[in-house]
């Protein structure tokens, strides 16, 4: 797996060994895994929605449900707030993590927008808009209400210290998210590991065409160092297996 911290920050950077002793000496480095919610054409390009947020919840709910080693994220999170729920970024935490809050608190399109557009989660904590929401539109009214916003994110930190439990966590989550689908929202899908096993299942496709390839290429030099060859034979020979290779290449 890529350390982009190692990769990337100069060691003996101040910031680098800032980093060190906060790891070292309070809490294990977390892995992170996300949703982005993209609001569709059909949507009018807005999330603010009953609809949507059904989609969203759903997801959601996706990714409670995932285990590794029978463990799900409520045991798996890196950080728990002060009422012992797991801390995550996003914004569901207008609703405090649970659907069930959200439907005793949201009836209509009015209270969806109206507690989306609190500058506080209900924990008081400060709102980080520019994290979570992507391009919105505010009313002019005062305080400005949240009319209109094309997407937002919905974060989950798990613990760090059992990389492959992690990574199988992290696995699941983003297949489980990939079952639901709605007309309404675009569900896109990121993962500590994800970009890893991307390249990795793209390079195990590659195996059985890079196998075939090795194997063209070993009878051609094996052909083209036979002393008695006729050379007009072995040209075509050599074409063909050219043209082979060519459209091995292009696949």
């Amino acid at each position: 797996m890529v350390n982009t911290d190692k990769l990337w920050t100069p060691q003996n950077s101040e910031a680098q060994q800032n980093l060190n002793f906060i790891e070292d000496n309070f809490e294990l480095k977390p892995r992170a895994g996300a949703l982005l919610f993209e609001a569709t054409e059909a949507s009018g390009g807005n999330l603010i929605s009953l609809e949507s947020f059904e989609t969203i919840w759903d997801a959601h709910d996706k990714v409670m449900s995932v285990k590794s080693e029978n463990q799900t994220f409520s045991e798996l999170c890196n950080q728990h707030d002060a009422q012992g729920n797991c801390y995550s970024l996003g914004v569901l935490q207008f609703f405090k993590m649970n659907r069930t809050y959200y439907n005793h608190q949201v009836k209509t399109i009015d209270q969806l927008r109206q507690r989306l557009s609190s500058t506080v989660y209900p924990d008081n904590s400060a709102v980080p808009r520019f994290l979570i929401f992507g391009k919105t539109v505010f009313s002019a009214t005062s305080p400005p209400i949240l009319l209109e916003c094309d997407a937002m994110l919905q974060s989950y930190y798990i613990r760090g210290d059992d990389v492959d439990l992690a990574i199988d966590w992290e696995r699941s989550m983003a297949k489980s998210a990939k079952s639901v689908s709605s007309s309404n929202v675009t569900i896109y899908r990121t993962t500590t590991s994800a970009y890893d096993y991307e390249l990795a299942d793209s390079i195990d496709g590659d195996y059985p065409l890079m196998y075939t390839m090795f194997a063209l290429f070993v009878v051609m030099t094996f052909f083209t160092l036979l002393k008695d060859v006729n050379l007009y034979e072995t040209r075509i020979g050599l074409s063909i297996a050219g043209l082979l290779l060519l459209i091995l290449a292009v696949a």
